[in-house]
């Protein structure tokens, strides 16, 4: 039977037992097709209109999912889950169009994002490989003989070999050493400033969110196995066995 085959006050889906009407997901669609999307939607009398309806009965079976988690675990928004919240294109993609329109429109479900979550940290090899900075060192070789100064900039302290390397390597930060040869001249080494090396802040940081995407999208998945039952005819758009499935990997 085919999604506009189903009567006005037919169940779509249930979340624990608790029914999704049709007439939920219509009300939806109904908006969507008031505001400013309306000239991208399709038509309900083909496959994408049908595709849109079982899209839709996702998202409301991931809104009732994070409404059920947060009367379990006692979850409220916060002021700070009440600000508006947009996805960059990287976050966007790792989510799904589900997740991101579920975590857009609800400062609830940033809540219980943040707290189902609220554990996961950035893989500790991916740390080590893709995130070290090496020290470096903001360096000025001061000519012996009284000339212009060359700024070398943040140099690693690996950059230079032999006794110009030697010496960036050993001064310490607002001190000087020397004179060292180098580039056929005599230089005084100056160490203005030292940045620590180590596992970059922000990267760190990125990878975590990362992470945390991750796991909530598998958190999604692990719910909808568990709690979940769709009606025929409201498969997952991408179930191979509904027959307006186009999807393909």
């Amino acid at each position: 039977m085919t999604v506009h085959a189903h009567p006005h006050d037919a169940v779509v889906a249930e979340v624990d037992g608790v029914a999704i009407g049709l007439d939920a997901v219509e009300d939806v669609l109904a908006r969507m097709r008031r505001g400013p999307a309306a000239p991208l939607l399709p038509r309900d009398d083909g496959a994408e209109g049908r595709q849109l309806r079982r899209w839709l009965v996702q998202l409301l079976t991931v809104e009732r999912l994070v409404e059920h988690t947060a009367a379990e675990r006692g979850v409220t928004p916060a002021d700070r889950h009440r600000a508006p919240w947009r996805p960059d294109p990287t976050a966007a993609l790792e989510l799904g169009s589900v997740p991101v329109a579920v975590l857009v429109a609800s400062p609830l479900a940033r809540a219980v994002y943040e707290v189902v979550t609220a554990g996961v940290d950035a893989p500790a090899g991916h740390r080590r490989q893709e995130d070290t900075e090496p020290e470096r060192r903001l360096v000025r070789l001061v000519p012996a003989d009284g000339g212009a100064p060359q700024h070398l900039g943040w140099v690693r302290v690996d950059q230079y070999a032999g006794p110009l390397g030697a010496a960036i390597a050993a001064t310490e930060p607002g001190r000087s050493s020397g004179p060292v040869g180098f580039a056929g001249a005599a230089w005084t080494v100056h160490v203005d400033e030292v940045r620590p090396g180590g596992v970059r802040t922000a990267d760190v940081a990125d990878l975590r969110d990362a992470a945390r995407r991750h796991a909530f999208v598998d958190w999604i998945e692990r719910q909808r196995r568990a709690r979940v039952t769709l009606r025929p005819g409201f498969e997952h758009p991408a179930d191979p066995h509904q027959p307006d499935n186009t999807h393909r990997h």
